[in-house]
């Protein structure tokens, strides 16, 4: 069973993603912890998308295609799997729909998680992320600033995301809205999107989610 989760960067795809995780043994696919984790390890491809996203530009879709269907092929069909970024265009999309058929499997569901633009780059301001990768959120975490640098309580260095900074926001709201938007119509035309208003609290939101999953089955 495999679900799409949509919406803009700071809707909330990836915190509710982690609490399904943790309370409904759902298993999770983040194109963007991925391509992090190659850029921590300095591979070609994390040096290569480094760059990119440092400007605030998507991947490009062959190599967001080669990447996301490996990680896919570790799963099985009886798990229950949430794509988180994937896909992000319109030919992602028809790539990932002749990978899955030729695999015996399809989309269950597409959740698309609405919300607005100023609760978002709230959301967005209050991202953090610490030397090994974890994420850290100040709305929900105490996050200590000391001239012009993060820390966690007990002491760990946080920075933002190089897509987070304020300066490439815009950017990403940009390519959003071009390229990964017409996914809802797309999906829609299938008869397999779930609308969840994202502007409320983590749980109530959380909730709405477990609802639409359960109506799609």
């Amino acid at each position: 069973m495999i679900y799409i989760f949509l919406g803009v960067p700071g809707a909330g795809k990836g915190t509710i993603a982690s609490k399904l995780v943790n309370e409904k043994n759902f298993k999770h696919i983040s194109t963007g912890d991925v391509f992090r984790e190659n850029i921590r390890n300095k591979t070609k491809i994390g040096l290569e998308v480094e760059k990119l996203i440092a400007e605030g530009n998507l991947v490009p879709d062959e190599l967001t295609n080669k990447i996301a269907t490996q990680k896919i092929l570790e799963f099985n069909n009886n798990d229950k799997l949430i794509l988180d970024g994937y896909p992000r265009t319109i030919d992602q999309a028809k790539y990932l729909d002749k990978f899955l058929s030729d695999n015996q499997s399809f989309i269950s569901g597409v959740i698309y998680m609405d919300a607005d633009q100023d609760v978002v780059i709230k959301r967005i301001s209050s991202r953090f992320l610490s030397e090994n990768g974890t994420t850290h959120n100040s709305l929900i975490e105490k996050i200590i600033e000391e001239k012009g640098k993060f820390y966690l309580s007990d002491g760990t260095k946080l920075s933002r995301r190089a897509d987070d900074e304020p300066i490439n926001v815009k950017q990403r709201f940009v390519e959003y809205v071009n390229k990964t938007s017409p996914l809802l119509k797309y999906y829609e035309e299938k008869g397999i999107v779930s609308k969840v208003d994202s502007n409320k609290d983590i749980d109530t939101i959380f909730n709405s989610i477990v609802d639409s999953i359960e109506s799609f089955n």
